[in-house]
């Protein structure tokens, strides 16, 4: 990403969060993880209001992050100073507007059963996200959920903070590793690369290994991931989870 270049960082959630309020014109981006019981844990924010924002849905269990999170489904909600949205959310809605929010948008990052957390847009205006706006902000949280996949597997050192550079090359060589078994899942599966890496990291992230671990049994050959053997599907992560 441009930022982390700039940075001269790793790529991390704190440079998705900015890009993507960069790319919607939003007043703020924020980013939570779903913890091991399900719970709404903000790890990384545009601003001092963000974090506040999404401290506050984790305090009192409310807001449309927390609904999202729930739900698997996108909450995309224009006004939050509605009737509707009050009586939805009535200790969130009232103190967003508070703070100069008006329109909100959720989008939960996973696959099937596999949720990681939710990439959530503050706007200062009300009315819908555009319709190019939406698909930005869906690949921004595509992009959140990799980061958190891989720092869960071992390749990166942090999901919220990454600002220094690797000294020897080894991240290389496990993105290497990790690449390579994806090319080969994909040959196996016939589904295209990215399709594969994806899942593949959703392997490891719902059965708890390491990515490159589970990587490297790939490319030598241990398991399988054809129908005999360690097939990852959707059925497969919806009920690894």
């Amino acid at each position: 990403m441009r930022r982390a270049e700039q940075d001269g960082a790793t790529p991390s959630l704190r440079h998705v969060c900015a890009a993507c309020a960069e790319a919607l014109s939003a007043a703020g981006v924020g980013f939570a993880l779903t913890s091991s019981v399900g719970m709404f844990e903000p790890v990384s924010g545009t601003d001092p209001k963000v974090d506040e924002l999404e401290e506050l849905q984790a305090t009192v269990g409310e807001g449309p992050g927390c609904e999202a999170l729930v739900s698997g489904e996108p909450v995309l909600v224009d006004d939050l100073a509605s009737p509707g949205s009050v009586t939805r959310w009535p200790v969130f809605a009232p103190a967003a507007v508070d703070r100069g929010v008006r329109g909100m948008f959720s989008f939960p990052a996973g696959r099937g059963a596999v949720h990681v957390g939710v990439l959530e847009v503050f706007r200062d205006v009300t009315g819908p996200l555009s319709p190019r706006d939406l698909g930005d902000a869906f690949a921004y949280t595509d992009l959140a959920m990799l980061l958190v996949l891989d720092s869960r597997g071992g390749i990166a050192a942090s999901p919220a903070e990454s600002t220094g550079r690797t000294g020897d090359g080894e991240a290389v060589l496990h993105s290497a590793e990790v690449h390579q078994a994806a090319g080969m899942l994909s040959v196996q599966l016939g589904i295209p690369v990215v399709d594969a890496l994806l899942r593949l990291r959703a392997r490891a992230f719902a059965q708890n290994v390491r990515l490159t671990e589970l990587a490297r049994s790939v490319v030598a050959r241990e398991i399988s991931f054809g129908p005999n053997g360690g097939s990852v599907s959707d059925s497969d992560l919806e009920g690894s989870a």
